[in-house]
């Protein structure tokens, strides 16, 4: 760690001086995470204590006009991590737990009118149930990573190395994507690659609709179990008091439509903002119903305790043929603590096998405080309950509950 410091301290005194005539508009930014829980009663264990910590800092430049560089690391690991090569130093311990998580260049105004990003990036928004690459919050112990179609091994944050061509008009966006998430020929001869086009319409002031199509195939097994896609649409509203959305997105293999027997999803939220003397409450509602093994690469992750057990909801486990989720919550700020906003939040988990009856899992109970501590430090706290738990369901007879502290700093 002293020489890691050490070569940063020079890098700090050299580089900028050096540097001056190559780079121009040099921009740093970062965000460190950290999130410590205790969750009783869960996955067949009495207690679990995990504290996990994320730091991610970058770099961007100007290389010349309308050409930009991106460059950014990745560090994470939960506290206490024991590494398997005995004798380490402090040092290759803490560069063995660090990644490049961008490495990129983006290119504005191609043709007058596009712009384009090649490399390792982020891609895509991460309230996103279908499509995210990127660094998730307010959740540790999450198996995310272990189970997505992009077989990536970071756990809580992880890119893609992708050519991305995008259109922003008045009225429409587009995202055209190509990228690879396995590279692996010397062990399993996996060579997964990822096409795909996001477009965005908005229809009125207050009415868009977006429709997508992505594709993964891989190339070393060109076979139809190993080439499946998601294609979906997905209208909302929004105005300073409604904000609704419909989703519907479904599955293929080999053939893109037509095909009654692929997993699909529908997924529906509302939330109204109300404004009184005593506080600012936004009611909200939403439900979720999946079919015939749904495969995403979102970030869908619903509950403190149900999501942290099971990871990214939907990535072909045979145990969830069908998956159904209820919500309703409340957001509120009160005046008189202009500096916190919380949060409740009420879920019921259903399931099916192949006889699409579902069965019951059980209910969740949330609640979570935040706080600004500036406009780039938050604080916050969460509880989860669970009861009427299905017998068996990775838990223990008891009622499972969590509590969490984080902090999140961006800068």
């Amino acid at each position: 760690m002293k020489k890691l410091l050490g070569i940063l301290a020079v890098l700090a005194l050299v580089v900028p001086a050096s540097a001056g005539n190559i780079f121009s508009n040099v921009e740093t930014s970062g965000e460190i995470q950290t999130i410590g829980a205790l969750t009783e009663n869960a996955n067949n264990h009495s207690s679990i204590r995990d504290t996990s910590n994320r730091v991610i800092l970058g770099v961007g430049m100007d290389l010349t006009e309308d050409v930009r560089a991106n460059l950014s690391f990745l560090n994470t690991y939960y506290w206490g991590t024991a590494d398997e090569i005995q004798g380490d130093s402090v040092y290759n311990k803490f560069l063995r737990r660090t990644y490049v998580n961008e490495a990129n260049v983006a290119l504005s105004n191609v043709f007058g009118a596009l712009d384009v990003k090649v490399g390792r990036q982020f891609y895509g928004d991460e309230n996103s149930t279908v499509m995210y690459f990127g660094p998730t919050h307010y959740r540790v112990g999450v198996s995310t990573a272990a189970n997505r179609m992009s077989y990536n091994s970071l756990r809580d944050a992880y890119s893609l190395d992708a050519a991305v061509v995008s259109y922003g008009g008045e009225n429409w966006s587009a995202n055209v994507i190509y990228g690879k998430t396995v590279e692996d020929g010397e062990t399993n001869d996996t060579d997964i690659s990822l096409g795909g086009i996001d477009t965005k319409i908005n229809l009125t002031h207050n009415v868009m609709l977006q429709a997508y199509l992505y594709d993964f195939r891989d190339g070393n097994e060109p076979s139809e179990e190993d080439h499946i896609g998601i294609w979906g649409v997905k209208p909302s509203f929004s105005n300073d008091e409604v904000n609704a959305s419909v989703e519907f997105a479904k599955n293929y293999q080999d053939q893109v439509f037509g095909q009654n027997d692929r997993g699909w999803l529908v997924k529906a939220d509302a939330k109204v903002n109300m404004t009184t003397p005593v506080a600012d409450v936004s009611p909200r509602i939403g439900f979720t119903h999946s079919e015939k093994d749904f495969i995403a690469d979102g970030n869908y992750m619903p509950g403190l305790i149900f999501s942290n057990e099971l990871g990214q909801m939907f990535a072909g486990n045979a145990n969830f043929y069908a998956l159904q989720v209820v919500n309703a919550g409340v957001d509120f700020k009160l005046p008189s603590l202009s500096k916190f906003s919380f949060s409740a939040d009420y879920f019921a988990f259903s399931k099916s096998g192949n006889n699409s009856q579902l069965s019951w899992l059980g209910n969740e109970i949330d609640l979570m405080a935040k706080y600004a501590f500036n406009e780039y430090a938050e604080l916050h706290a969460g509880v989860g309950y669970m009861v009427n738990v299905k017998q068996g369901f990775a838990y223990q007879n008891n009622d499972p509950y969590t509590g969490q502290l984080g902090m999140i700093v961006k800068f």
